[in-house]
């Protein structure tokens, strides 16, 4: 049985059916729209319409497309889902709402912000939710996620540490190695306080992270916070990554490596 509509919900998806040929024709029409063209509409007159059903009937449809559009492998959501499902601040999210949202869909909507580039109100009409409501499930889900930081980001003990060079030997064939560690750069708004220390060298504001990952990449240590004028290699209070004995750095790649070097 068919869900009663207002006459202002039909009229606009018939307006929205009829203008799918021509949005199709100019490139125009996401994956959601060709899928299922019956999810946009408003329930009561005078409310924003949204897509509906996102979560419930699309999603389940990604197989390798999962990873692409939320940057992370289904077998690890499931897993951050098992893992956070009980923390407190996840029971209830958005405001005014008389049901709580999941925790698979407030999941969903944190790694939708934090891996694209749509704003909060686009991100509300794909998930079919208000925009404070994406607020607040990107804020309480960050917040529990970074509980989790001393259980899963942690430096290896000593026979962890015999178990690396073993691997690292097997797999590289570089003795006595405990990680591999680089840089990455976050890009920022600019602060409000000292805006130009945080430019770097191609002229926009960023925060540098350095990590260590061991030899299945999982990370062993992560340090944020150096301005974006920092050089990588001063984190390590260092003028360069030079070669030391605790630092064993690649070859410069000049086009003229030999096989071995490679």
């Amino acid at each position: 049985m068919k869900t009663p509509q207002s006459k202002s919900a039909t009229n606009i998806k018939h307006r929205h059916d009829a203008e799918l040929p021509r949005r199709k024709e100019e490139g125009q029409l996401d994956y959601q729209e060709e899928k299922s063209k019956t999810n946009w509409i408003i329930k009561n007159e005078g409310e924003k319409s949204r897509i509906r059903g996102y979560v419930e009937e699309v999603v389940p449809s990604y197989t390798e497309d999962f990873r692409k559009m939320f940057r992370i492998k289904p077998a690890t959501f499931n897993s951050l889902v098992d893992i956070i499902k009980g923390f407190p601040e996840l029971q209830q999210a958005g405001i005014g709402r008389r049901d709580p949202i999941k925790i698979k869909k407030q999941l969903l909507i944190t790694f939708w912000y934090v891996g694209g580039n749509d704003n909060i109100s686009r991100i509300a009409d794909r998930f079919g939710v208000s925009e404070s409501t994406v607020i607040a499930c990107r804020d309480k889900v960050m917040a529990g996620i970074t509980k989790l930081k001393d259980r899963l980001i942690k430096w290896p003990n000593q026979q962890e540490l015999r178990d690396e060079e073993q691997e690292f030997i097997r797999r590289n064939g570089l003795p006595e190695i405990g990680g591999a560690i680089d840089g990455t750069h976050i890009p920022i708004k600019a602060p409000k306080n000292n805006p130009q220390s945080y430019v770097n060298r191609k002229h926009f504001h960023l925060l540098q992270m350095q990590c260590v990952c061991l030899h299945n990449r999982l990370f062993s240590h992560v340090f944020v916070g150096n301005p974006g004028s920092v050089h990588d290699a001063r984190i390590l209070d260092d003028a360069a990554y030079p070669l030391r004995q605790w630092l064993l750095t690649p070859y410069r790649d000049n086009g003229h490596l030999t096989p071995q070097q490679r």
